[in-house]
């Protein structure tokens, strides 16, 4: 029960075994004092906010009033001072029910609401990062500070990521270790070395490893009905970083080239789009290049596919060796590579076209056979109107390119 609910329930059962004890000495009529107590538990039940409670009142009240009529052979006082006992039992228990039933009721809604925050969430880590403000909000009436937080682990230990109200102290490994070996802890005894009486952990299991520990800690003793609840919110934020997980390896399949390695056509797409708004944003120009292989086509003819499939993945490897930490590498489709250059004017465009051609060419001779790339470019400083436009740019270099023979392009007008 917390705090204030103790207060509502103990300072009006005082002043009421108050007021009884001067009105019984001042000889007030038994009926005021019958009234008095029979009131007292149902003011106790409302105080409580539980209806069961002022039911239990009106009902003692009624006893009471039987008391007082049938049984006038024993002495009043000893029944009132009975019955008043009674009634605080009475008012004890309703409390005692009513808290149970409230932080049930609250539980309900805030598992409720959990499933529908946690599902939100585009990613493991962001189920992480509001798991403990979910949490937290169990003590949001608490007058005592409690720490919630998610502990992960790491090589030679476990690191506090995200927390809501006091920081996570340094120390808990043991705690998270046996969370994660043995399933949901729950100590009881005081923390040595903390100002905590009582702390739980709770492993977040996702594809049969330990993701991460939900630990909550407390000054005061957590409530039993705390326990289940806590291990809900961890089960159902496990569930959802699995299916996170799922769709990330799918959304990979689908943006990335199986062969390569490198990110797909479809990556390309969408990456060319965001790009190209990025740049129109920040005003800074975005450079394109284009590549196509020449002889891969000797290779898988005169050597085989799977000789084939290894030289793209060796120029895959070339031009990740070639590249800057700012560009964005992609197979186009079968012997052809894009490459997006982020703050690159036309020139620089030009300078990462050779070196990307001189990377692949210098692969040859593979196996035998003699391999190069043509490369064409494009920038937006050249004032192309769209994506669009700039990617077929590139293009109409890259096959000029590849009709002359040449290494380079010449310059092309944007369309009018």
């Amino acid at each position: 029960m917390e705090a204030n609910h103790w207060k509502r329930l103990w300072i009006p059962a005082a002043l009421a075994l108050a007021a009884y004890l001067v009105l019984f000495k001042l000889g007030a009529p038994e009926r005021v004092t019958s009234v008095l107590l029979g009131g007292v538990p149902a003011a106790l039940g409302l105080a409580l906010g539980r209806r069961t409670g002022g039911l239990m009142g009106l009902l003692a009240f009624v006893l009471d009033s039987a008391v007082d009529a049938g049984f006038h052979g024993l002495s009043l006082d000893s029944i009132h001072l009975f019955l008043l006992l009674a009634y605080m039992s009475i008012g004890l228990g309703s409390g005692w029910v009513g808290e149970s039933l409230r932080l049930r009721e609250r539980s309900l809604g805030l598992l409720y609401r959990a499933s529908r925050e946690l599902s939100r969430q585009p990613d493991e880590e962001s189920v992480l990062r509001v798991l403990p403000q979910m949490v937290y909000e169990l003590f949001a009436t608490s007058p005592v500070g409690e720490a919630v937080g998610v502990l992960r682990p790491e090589a030679g230990g476990y690191r506090g990521l995200y927390w809501a109200g006091q920081a996570l102290p340094s120390g808990l490994d043991s705690l998270a270790r046996r969370a994660c070996q043995e399933g949901p802890q729950w100590v009881r005894a005081p923390l040595l070395g903390y100002p905590f009486r009582s702390a739980m952990a709770f492993p977040l299991w996702v594809e049969g490893e330990c993701a991460g520990v939900l630990c909550v800690l407390s000054r005061r003793s957590l409530p039993g009905e705390l326990f289940p609840l806590l291990r809900s919110f961890c089960e159902l934020a496990s569930e959802v970083m699995g299916r996170r997980r799922a769709l990330r390896r799918l959304s990979e399949a689908a943006y990335t080239d199986p062969l390569t390695g490198l990110r797909s056509r479809r990556a390309f797409e969408e990456r060319l789009a965001e790009e190209w708004a990025r740049s129109r944003r920040e005003d800074v120009p975005l450079g394109l290049v284009l590549l196509d292989m020449n002889g891969f086509k000797a290779v898988n003819d005169q050597i085989g596919h799977a000789e084939g499939d290894a030289l793209l993945q060796a120029v895959a490897q070339a031009l990740k060796g070639a590249s800057r930490s700012s560009d964005l590498l992609f197979r186009w489709a079968g012997d052809e590579f894009a490459v997006l250059l982020p703050a690159t004017a036309t020139e620089g465009a030009r300078q990462a076209g050779e070196r990307y051609a001189q990377a692949i060419a210098a692969l040859s001779p593979w196996k035998g056979q003699q391999v190069s790339a043509a490369f064409g470019y494009a920038s937006s400083q050249e004032g192309w109107q769209g994506p669009e436009e700039l990617f077929d740019a590139a293009d109409r270099r890259l096959y000029e390119v590849k009709g002359t023979g040449l290494s380079r392009s010449g310059a092309l007008e944007p369309d009018a």
